[in-house]
């Protein structure tokens, strides 16, 4: 059987304003310890706009964003590439996720998140990208970061 040459991908899903520094910092060394390449992913609610109308402002802004971390990553040395999609977020992660052959999608854990699953009991953002894609999920907490940026 012959070896497939493709790159690892790993998806990594943002949100604009979020805490993204604890989540680039295990990005960073899982993408170094599989020499992937990074894919950031920002998903924008409802259906895509038609190719007549103006871009909402939403998504210039989160093109913007992803420009930025992307840039960020590859001055690391990292592939990193940026795309922004509408629709359902785990359904569209799903989707993103398997077009793109990811090896991994890592998210991160918000404090709201956890204690929602505390107190509700649900499985949170991660758990329903994890119902909808056939890529393993990797739940960044803060204090998983704070090691990884540290090591």
């Amino acid at each position: 059987m012959r070896k497939s040459s493709r790159r690892p991908n790993v998806l990594v899903p943002l949100t604009l304003g979020g805490a993204t520094e604890p989540k680039l910092a295990v990005v960073t060394q899982q993408a170094r310890a599989f020499d992937a390449c990074v894919t950031l992913l920002h998903v924008l609610g409802g259906a895509l706009p038609s190719p007549d109308a103006p871009r909402p402002a939403a998504e210039s802004e989160a093109q913007s964003f992803l420009a930025d971390v992307r840039d960020e990553l590859r001055g690391h040395g990292l592939c990193a590439q940026a795309a922004v999609r509408y629709g359902d977020l785990p359904t569209t992660v799903a989707q993103v996720a398997q077009e793109q052959g990811a090896s991994l999608i890592i998210v991160g854990a918000s404090e709201a998140g956890l204690l929602q699953r505390r107190l509700v009991g649900g499985a949170g953002l991660a758990g329903a990208i994890s119902r909808a894609s056939r890529s393993p999920v990797l739940v960044v907490r803060r204090q998983a970061a704070d090691i990884a940026r540290a090591a």
